[in-house]
């Protein structure tokens, strides 16, 4: 039996958007409570919630599957207490990859006295995994955090019952971050992480996180493939002047509804605050366009000063169509700041460039092309350039639009290509 023991290596950080359910269950394993305080506790803050729940996500690298999150219930970017989000799923059959029975998942928000808390909560029944290798009758992940009276904290308690692995079975009440061996890979049992401050806490739990390390597997499965099981997570910021929104990405095209080529680099603007990055070393997936780098930077804060957002792209060595477009580089940048005391927020793109442009049959377009600059390519179609567009709170920049008025390069006509967009925004 695998028993209550200190895990052998520290967890593997594995961003993904998830979220929590309802289980019914036996002995609660973890639930640690994690806090930090104290600051002024006289008047509670407005808090920010962001916390979301899912029962399954597989990603079998280099194959066909790829599902979820299912079951998922979520409550994004809002200061609203009382709310309640549930989702339910009767079943996933990804054999002999995966399958689970009935998944439920629950987001909740709370007001409490001196401040708020929030749960999260997925429960997921008849679990197999790798051709029976990993077999649970159910496992549950419950996430609650709180900040009130200048106190923040959170605990995470998982559920497991009747969990197997490699035959072995796993007591109830394993310690938190278990990793297990599987020979081709490994599964961490009770997964959590937690970060606590007076004024921002955040928790992220999952019940089952399985990793394929070794392509030499039973079932052909690509190095990286993931199984997750039973996700929780939950964010409160308090003192924030208005939660935030947007993104950036490099590239995207679609011909009417149907995607050509999705978002590259994509990375989110966090609703409470934060940093995030994303970079990919080449963007193949647009017929007769040729793309270097993409890099993308998001950052976000906020206090009792004001709100401050930023969302930056940055593209390298594009060329469009054999010739029709290229440059060597092009950055969009959007950001947005609101002082606490103002009524208005402050809107710029400083630091939006291109370095090199060239248009075909278009001499005159070069790197101090004018915001909203739309033309027409002959042969092509329409191109705007330094699309800027504003509210009162938000920013909106896209470098390049080109849509085609004719099929061109393996594109059919009304195929519409985006390079270097940046959106950011305080929800007020």
């Amino acid at each position: 039996m695998y028993g209550h023991h200190r895990p052998r290596t520290s967890v593997r950080a594995i961003a993904r958007r998830a979220g929590a359910g309802v289980a019914v269950g036996a002995v609660v394993a973890g639930g640690i409570l994690a806090s930090a305080g104290t600051a002024s506790a006289t008047t509670p803050t407005v808090t920010g919630f962001s916390n979301e729940a899912y029962g399954s996500y597989v990603n079998a690298v280099g194959g066909t599957i790829r599902s979820g999150p299912t079951a998922l219930a979520e409550i994004a970017c809002t200061t609203q207490a009382g709310l309640s989000k549930t989702n339910t799923d009767l079943g996933v059959n990804l054999a002999p990859v995966a399958s689970f029975g009935v998944q439920n998942s629950g987001a909740y928000t709370y007001a409490v006295t001196g401040g708020s808390r929030e749960m999260s909560t997925n429960s997921t029944a008849t679990i197999n995994l790798l051709s029976g290798l990993i077999t649970a009758d159910s496992v549950r992940t419950t996430v609650s955090a709180q900040i009130a009276n200048g106190h923040g904290a959170v605990s995470i308690t998982h559920t497991l019952v009747n969990l197997v692995v490699a035959g072995q079975s796993v007591a109830a009440n394993v310690a938190p971050n278990t990793r297990l061996n599987l020979g081709f890979g490994y599964v961490i049992v009770n997964q959590e992480n937690k970060t606590t401050s007076a004024t921002r806490v955040n928790g992220t739990g999952r019940a089952l996180d399985v990793v394929i390390t070794s392509a030499v597997n039973p079932l052909g499965l690509g190095i990286n493939s993931q199984i997750v099981v039973a996700y929780a997570t939950g964010t409160l910021a308090a003192a924030i002047q208005g939660t935030f929104l947007g993104g950036a990405y490099g590239t995207y095209a679609s011909v009417g509804s149907t995607v050509v080529s999705g978002q590259t680099a994509l990375r989110s603007i966090p609703c409470l605050g934060g940093t995030s990055s994303n970079t990919i070393a080449t963007v193949t997936t647009i017929p007769g366009v040729t793309v270097g780098a993409v890099t993308t930077n998001v950052a976000a804060s906020a206090t009792t000063a004001g709100s401050d957002a930023m969302a930056k792209n940055q593209i390298a060595g594009v060329n469009i169509l054999s010739g029709v477009l290229t440059f060597d580089a092009i950055t969009a940048v959007a950001h947005v700041n609101k002082a606490a005391s103002a009524n208005s927020a402050t809107l710029d793109t400083t630091g939006s460039k291109f370095v090199n442009l060239h248009v075909l049959g278009l001499p005159a377009i070069d790197d101090n092309v004018a915001p909203n600059t739309t033309v027409t390519v002959p042969g092509v179609g329409s191109l705007t350039l330094y699309a800027v567009s504003k509210t009162n709170s938000a920013i909106r920049v896209t470098m390049v639009k080109l849509t085609l008025s004719v099929p061109l390069g393996g594109l059919l006509s009304g195929t519409t290509i985006i390079m270097g967009y940046a959106y950011a925004g305080i929800r007020q």
